[in-house]
């Protein structure tokens, strides 16, 4: 886990970043005291964030995604671009989050098992209908993320229970088939983002040459180098959100021994600059309960 050298070196605790069950899921609470503007945004996972605290709009190609007090709980489809923009509470409370990937494995496991055939799996703007039963999925599978005790078995059982749910809500996640290649690469660096990435040594770990690779991925209008700088520059927004790291030790775990240089990638590449994302960084709370707080302000709470 990349987060986990990551901390080592910086002194910070493991559990103030990212969590990662290989195979199943991610789980991190993002924390903001501040308006942030994200753009470019690429979703590579499939993606649920329940806005804790304050507000979130996601803009993409296919609609505007917004949260409410009703229905706090979005759904992002695995490779999905987006413009985020966070916003905190207007009673001057942090804008806090949770942001939950499953992986395409995870998502196939779903749908080969419990999906009720014909199911529609469209692309979807509409949020899921927050209630007591889809609160309580998704708060069991935030407990067991972070136990280190628990097994993958059961964690996928949990996953499982948090996909059903929001299938009989009428939501089925798009596991998209278009971009084969750029979808492995991304995963094998996010993986390991902080690793020496070449060409080579990447088509190498996906059993083809370097000029196979390049081939395949300009198939599919990608290029190696600008798939590597994007999964970096989204792992350093994260734990930026998530950690207090120091700013060396995140373009470290980034993959850039230079802080300068990881600084100009990420201002060019999200518009603003990592030091005015930490400056907007809301100090760890042990206010933040492990439990997820329930809003069930709608006409007809269950």
């Amino acid at each position: 886990m990349a987060w986990r050298d990551a901390a080592g070196r910086s002194g910070g605790s493991p559990q103030a970043g990212p969590i990662t069950r290989s195979g199943l899921c991610s789980l991190a609470m993002p924390s903001l005291n501040q308006v942030l503007d994200t753009r470019n945004f690429h979703f590579r996972e499939a993606t649920l964030v329940l806005v804790l605290q304050g507000a979130i709009t996601i803009a993409t190609p296919e609609g505007t995604r917004r949260s409410s007090l009703q229905q706090p709980l979005l759904m992002i489809d695995a490779d999905t671009t987006a413009h985020v923009s966070k916003y905190p509470a207007a009673e001057g409370l942090p804008f806090q989050s949770l942001y939950l990937t499953l992986t395409a494995d995870m998502l196939d496991l779903h749908r080969r098992l419990l999906l009720p055939a014909g199911a529609t799996t469209s692309r979807q703007i509409a949020a899921p209908v927050w209630d007591q039963d889809l609160h309580a999925a998704l708060n069991h599978v935030h407990h067991g993320v972070s136990q280190e005790k628990l097994s993958d078995g059961r964690l996928q059982m949990r996953l499982m229970e948090l996909l059903q749910a929001l299938s009989e809500r009428g939501h089925h996640f798009v596991r998209p088939g278009r971009h084969h290649h750029s979808q492995r690469l991304r995963e094998l660096i996010a993986a390991r983002p902080g690793h020496p990435w070449t060409a080579a040594a990447a088509a190498q770990a996906m059993a083809m040459s370097a000029a196979t690779l390049r081939r395949r991925l300009a198939v599919e209008q990608q290029r190696f180098e600008a798939l590597l700088s994007s999964v970096r520059m989204q792992h350093g927004l994260l734990l930026l959100q998530t950690t207090h790291w120091s700013l060396q030790a995140i373009a470290q775990a980034s993959g850039y021994r230079s802080t300068e240089r990881f600084s100009k990638r990420f201002k060019a590449c999200f518009g603003h600059s990592p030091t005015a994302v930490r400056h907007g960084r809301q100090p760890l709370r042990e206010a933040i309960s492990p439990d997820l707080p329930l809003r069930l302000t709608g006409p007809n709470p269950v």
